[in-house]
């Protein structure tokens, strides 16, 4: 416990628990206080508050993606068991001394047996239901480690770092949600033009907190990518062998 709590910065810590209490305070007051599916206009129609619960185990693009299969909570659930061993294998063998090139080409068998292992599972599991609650939590706990992986066991530019910490702290406001009446995700805040514009219909403010993230994210490292192409050339660099 003492490992992981040294791998979390003091103000990393100090951000998290605002995001999380934040989200929990608003969707618990929302919840409490504004009428089912009806809109409480904000600022004319432009922005509303509008309660509804989130009953769906995947989002708007995931469904799109699993449209092919009969049971898409099974295929979930599947691939992030695949997803939690492919990390595994990676934290593991990212410290032992082998070539790069090995690594890469044991991670590639690895994910295409458990491709196979996936394909062969399916029809005889097809017929087991298991809840939208149990694959959103799945879900989740499963995005949560990785990313909390990604966070704590890379080198990233802190920009980056505190992007991914945002996204964090917005998946565990998501994952209470599932522990606490009415034991789905609590949306309430609608804008007009939201939904065509980055597919986020009805929202709150744990998933407003993932896309500040992923911007953050996407900003944070053209930024980099940017000054590292307009900055000028070190001493070294500029020193070339005769």
């Amino acid at each position: 416990m003492t490992k992981i709590k040294g791998l979390i910065k003091g103000n990393e810590c100090i951000f998290i628990d605002i995001v999380v209490i934040v989200d929990l305070i608003t969707k618990l007051v929302a919840n409490t206080f504004l009428p089912l599916k009806e809109k409480v206009c904000v600022i004319g129609e432009k922005v509303c508050f509008y309660l509804i619960y989130n009953q769906g185990s995947t989002g708007g693009q995931a469904n799109f993606m699993l449209k092919n299969y009969h049971n898409k909570n099974l295929m979930i659930v599947l691939s992030c068991l695949s997803a939690l061993v492919l990390l595994g294998y990676i934290l593991f063998i990212r410290k032992h001394k082998m070539h790069t090139f090995y690594k890469i080409l044991i991670g590639i068998g690895l994910f295409v047996l458990l491709s196979i292992v996936m394909d062969w599972l399916q029809p005889l599991f097809e017929n087991i239901n298991i809840s939208s609650w149990t694959t959103s939590v799945v879900g989740k706990l499963t995005a949560l480690i990785i990313i909390y992986c990604v966070i704590f066991y890379s080198r990233l530019d802190k920009w980056v770092r505190l992007s991914l910490v945002i996204i964090f702290a917005a998946g565990i406001g998501n994952l209470l949600s599932h522990f606490y009446s009415p034991y789905r995700i609590i949306d309430f805040i609608y804008v007009e033009g939201s939904y065509e514009l980055i597919k986020i219909g009805v929202f709150n403010v744990a998933d407003l907190g993932l896309y500040i993230g992923i911007l953050g994210v996407i900003a944070s490292v053209l930024f980099y990518e940017l000054k590292k192409r307009i900055s000028p050339p070190t001493t070294n660099e500029k020193q070339k062998p005769m």
